[in-house]
């Protein structure tokens, strides 16, 4: 008995490559589903977290921000229209959604790219070279880089866009056999299915045209970009370390300086008060210097300290998403580039079965991991940064109750030292009898001209 999945669809793309095609369809549908919930609640959430606490609107902030509606788009513009595509077999929709869809896969990946490299830049600067950004606040350079991103994302993504079409392709495929144990392909053709499928590729007249835009942008908008965020992080690695060296020097010439301030004004209060009270010897007026010193030095050093910190965090945070952006992107690039090549070079003598073998699985393996770049990024936020975690679990209400306690705790030991100051500067008053007959008096003259 000849069966077939489903006689009213196309035969599948991961047929010949695979030994179980349909298998693939529903396990690459499953993960895509799972992809696109985790990436619309976790970029969503990303979204509201940045618009709606004040201390992380800064600069880097934004790019981030920036680069969550580009991850947020892309998963709502194409990935539906992906899965639809992998469950009919054929494109389904119109010539305009195909435009559509290919204008915004190159449209966000390129704004992504590019947004990465803005805020690489900007804390390159940031870091190495603080005074050349005084000239341009911090938000509205911000604001403008982004728009010069789109402007150049919109400029490159609308060639790539329009030049795709809807082909109808006629194929041929096999029949499966049912042995009541498994479906076995045969290696003769059985029975000769014809398919009219569609498909949305580029125009073939524009292949090789598009083939070498495709190197172009594959160069500027990945490889080309990725080796200068590779070699500013090492520029800025570096300038962590004399950065931090220079502070902690900074911080002990201030210790000093304003140590031996203190101790001469301490030194000349305690002459002041042993020449007109009381016998403290000068050795009794070092040891409470030597007392007062180490508080200043700690309260100096853990501010140092956690400042050098942040700093360390911030750096750590995009090298991770960096990082996480070129494992995601690389195997599309890599097909891409493969693809693009072969086009234009089409005397390359190799082996058509074992090249189709691994684009097939390079398909599968791209796809995926080009979707589950715009999930990563919130997931590395939440590992990574404490100020986004804390403001992850404020958003959901999700903070211990331990924590509101100590938090409450010395607010209620603050205010009451407050009024326990307020009281003693307050000046005294006393009861005085006789004003308050005269007060008295006037009061009652006053209601009775009334």
């Amino acid at each position: 008995m000849f069966v077939m999945d489903n006689t009213n669809k196309c035969p599948s793309i991961y047929q010949g490559t695979f030994s179980n095609p349909f298998f693939i369809e529903q396990l690459i549908l499953i993960i895509y589903s799972l992809i696109f919930t985790i990436g619309f609640v976790g970029n969503i959430m990303t979204i509201f977290i940045i618009i709606y606490n004040t201390h992380l609107r800064t600069p880097t902030n934004y790019y981030l921000l920036n680069l969550a509606v580009s991850d947020l788009m892309m998963l709502m513009c194409n990935l539906p229209l992906e899965m639809l595509e992998i469950y009919n077999r054929e494109w389904p929709l119109s010539i305009i959604f195909c435009k559509l869809r290919n204008i915004c896969a190159e449209f966000f990946t390129c704004s992504s790219i590019l947004t990465i490299l803005a805020f690489t830049c900007e804390r390159y600067f940031a870091i190495v070279h603080p005074v050349y950004l005084h000239h341009l606040s911090h938000f509205r350079r911000a604001q403008n880089i982004i728009l010069i991103i789109l402007l150049i994302s919109i400029g490159f993504s609308l060639p790539l866009g329009l030049s795709y079409e809807i082909v109808t392709n006629n194929l041929s495929t096999y029949v499966y056999i049912n042995n009541n144990t498994k479906l076995i392909q045969t290696n003769s053709l059985i029975k000769d299915l014809s398919y009219s499928c569609k498909s949305c590729i580029p125009k073939k007249s524009l292949t090789k045209i598009l083939s070498f835009i495709i190197i172009i942008t594959s160069f500027c908008f990945f490889y080309f970009p990725m080796i200068i965020i590779g070699a500013i992080y090492l520029f800025i690695g570096k300038a962590l370390r004399h950065v931090n060296k220079y502070e902690i020097y900074s911080n002990q010439i201030e210790i000093s300086i304003s140590s031996v301030s203190n101790n001469g004004i301490n030194l000349k209060k305690s002459i002041d008060n042993n020449s007109c009270h009381s016998g403290l010897s000068n050795r009794d007026v070092q040891d409470r210097q030597q007392q007062q010193s180490p508080h200043i030095n700690s309260y100096s050093w853990l501010k140092m300290r956690a400042r050098c910190k942040a700093r360390k965090v911030v750096v750590k945070t995009l090298v991770a998403v960096v990082i996480a952006f070129f494992v995601c992107y690389a195997p599309l690039y890599l097909q891409r580039l493969l693809l693009a090549i072969i086009t234009l070079y089409s005397n390359f003598n190799i082996e058509l079965s074992l090249f189709s073998n691994f684009m097939a699985y390079l398909y599968v393996i791209s796809g995926i991991t080009f979707y589950f770049g715009s999930v990563i990024n919130p997931i590395l936020y939440n590992v990574i940064s404490n100020k986004y975690r804390r403001a992850f679990c404020d958003l959901f209400h999700c903070r211990l109750i331990y924590k509101r306690k100590s938090n409450q705790k010395p607010f209620q030991i603050n205010r009451s030292k407050n009024q326990q100051q307020q009281q003693q500067h307050q000046p005294m008053t006393y009861y005085n009898p006789k004003q308050q007959d005269f007060q008295n008096r006037r009061l009652n003259q006053k209601n009775s001209s009334n």
